[in-house]
């Protein structure tokens, strides 16, 4: 068997990695567990595909490599995905996706970033031709209040009826456009980032119609057929009727995307 292809994914938070990686698992397309670079999620800390985790084993094991440097940057940085992409290989997966949100691509800095220029990932990426998959939900607002209501409940995913919840809030119109901007600014940069890698963007809202442009995408990019369009993942967001007091001050806010 080939070895298994590995790509990034990049997204915002609340912008359906586990809608989009339980598809892909679902069909067998590509090993893709949870968060690797996130020190707030709730994996195994000593799970190898924890990226703190693999940094503090690779660290003891190569004392040089405590010194920050671009060498030392790239030398862990290659380890750890020859370790990914391992588990795929395990697994008997044709690909390997690897789950790292915005705010955690800075976690593969080596102890510094010019913040003139694109992060060390992305060279890394453009310099290995590794692919990278870059998730984005088009109606920004969604993704600012899904985040505002996760944070309200405690629950950002699950697979448990039981655990959903109605727990009305207010949405201070002023703070939901200020998020909603700074998305929006945020997604371009990254979309500039991105410019020089081999990537593909797909968007959230086409996750679940098997036919749309998004997946006709990551069918050729992944080079995986991609037939069943499933997930074992509840939607935690109840409408937004439901659940914002003050829907009607908002709503106008709702339709807006990003361009």
């Amino acid at each position: 068997m080939p070895a298994p292809k590995l790509f990034l994914l990049f997204a915002a938070e609340r912008s359906g990695t586990h809608l989009f990686r339980s598809i892909i698992s679902a069909n067998h397309a590509a090993f893709a567990p949870g968060e690797v670079a996130n020190a707030a999620a709730s994996a195994a800390p000593e799970s190898e595909t924890n990226f703190f985790a693999f940094r503090k084993r690779f660290l003891l094991e190569n004392e040089g490599a405590f010194v920050p440097s671009q060498e030392n940057t790239r030398l862990l940085t290659d380890a750890f995905f020859a370790r990914f992409a391992a588990a795929a290989a395990a697994q008997r997966r044709p690909a390997a996706v690897c789950d790292i949100k915005y705010g955690h691509v800075v976690n593969f800095c080596g102890g510094w970033w010019d913040m003139m220029s694109s992060p060390f990932l992305f060279e890394w990426a453009r310099r290995s031709d590794v692919g990278v998959i870059h998730l984005v939900r088009e109606r920004v607002a969604e993704t600012c209040l899904s985040n505002l209501y996760a944070h309200h409940t405690g629950v950002w995913r699950t697979k448990n009826p039981a655990d959903l919840q109605l727990r009305p809030l207010r949405v201070e119109k002023a703070r939901l456009e200020r998020d909603m901007a700074r998305l929006q600014r945020v997604v371009g940069q990254f979309r500039e980032w991105l410019r020089p890698c081999r990537h593909r963007e797909i968007h959230y809202e086409d996750l679940l119609d098997g036919n749309s442009a998004s997946w006709q995408a990551m069918r050729d990019f992944i080079g995986h057929p991609i037939a069943e369009i499933r997930s074992d993942f509840l939607k935690t967001t109840p409408s937004y009727d439901r659940i914002i007091e003050n829907y009607a001050e908002i709503e106008g806010c709702l339709d807006r995307r990003i361009a």
